[in-house]
């Protein structure tokens, strides 16, 4: 991985989140000061509101960061659930936010987007410029922000930064995120429980493994700007369907329950999500290369929850 030669401050907004907490203690590991914020102060986190502009802009102003990596966000389920408050804290407050850093001096603004914001007939493989028309309300907060955040880069040389995520495997997988199931399905096998996947067991997409998210990040984020031929990059690593998820779990755990049982919102997310998502530029721009395959990913998420391996 790609090292800063020297320590740096970060502010880190949903840093109790399933990403951004890995991506904290990993950037405090490297020796940069890593300010967390989220909405309830644990151990390592300040309480903030990112929707509270003023309390955002006295953060700004009492850490000064260099760069931010703006992690937090409603997930697609309660986005769903709530649209208008959806809009006002991945939409409105991250606009804000983005102008207000540019206010603070700060040097970078990474922020994660996601294929959710594509949607209807995709092409598969898809393209890096695939026209995004994002069916849900989570898509389409995160386009409306890539789109703020390409403006602020043209308008003011604001040195913005954003990633397409596919589905992200990760034994820190939220409850609220629809297209999470496969983390659920290895945390459920862990703890010996059933599960119920809430897909058909052919149904699958683009994914990661959440160690090549961490590293790929922070590779991108240290990347020097003049390399970069654009703002906002796809990743890709693996798709496996539903039941080559179940197949490797079983691998590992031989005793794991499940079955399938398709839900409407899940299937509304993944089915049209394509299986190989184009990532050429980020291989090419800032040596993106995932490690982690299907097999890998179960071996490693498995061992993370305790799971002796085989």
């Amino acid at each position: 991985m790609s090292e800063a030669t020297t320590p740096l401050r970060y502010l880190v907004t949903g840093a109790a989140g399933n990403l951004a907490r890995q991506l904290v203690e990993q950037l405090r590991r490297q020796g940069h000061a890593a300010h967390a914020l989220d909405l309830q102060a644990a151990e390592g986190v300040e309480a903030c509101d990112v929707s509270d502009r003023a309390s955002m802009r006295a953060m700004l102003e009492r850490h000064r960061p260099q760069r931010m990596l703006h992690m937090a966000s409603m997930l697609s389920r309660s986005s769903e659930e709530d649209p208008e408050r959806a809009w006002e804290v991945n939409a409105t407050a991250s606009v804000h936010l983005m102008q207000d850093a540019i206010d603070a001096g700060v040097e970078q603004f990474f922020f994660p987007s996601t294929n959710a914001t594509y949607a209807g007939s995709i092409t598969d493989p898809m393209p890096e410029d695939e026209e995004q028309w994002p069916s849900l309300v989570y898509g389409v907060t995160k386009v409306a922000v890539e789109r703020m955040g390409g403006y602020l880069h043209h308008k003011h040389g604001f040195d913005f930064r954003a990633v397409r995520l596919p589905i992200v495997l990760s034994p820190y997988a939220p409850s609220g995120a629809a297209t999470a199931y496969a983390s659920h399905a290895f945390v459920a096998a862990a703890n010996g429980e059933e599960f119920v996947f809430p897909v058909s067991e052919e149904v699958g997409a683009s994914s990661i493994y959440v160690r090549d998210v961490i590293e790929g990040i922070l590779r991108f984020v240290d990347a020097p700007g003049e390399g970069l031929s654009r703002r906002i990059y796809n990743l890709h690593s693996f798709a496996p369907t539903a039941a080559e998820v179940a197949k490797a779990i079983v691998a590992r755990v031989p005793d794991f329950r499940y079955r399938f049982e398709p839900e409407q919102l899940a299937m509304d997310m993944i089915v049209p999500l394509p299986s190989v998502i184009v990532d050429w530029s980020a291989r090419k721009d800032w040596q993106w290369e995932p490690r982690f395959n299907m097999a890998a990913t179960a071996a490693d998420f498995l061992q993370a929850l305790g799971v002796p391996s085989r």
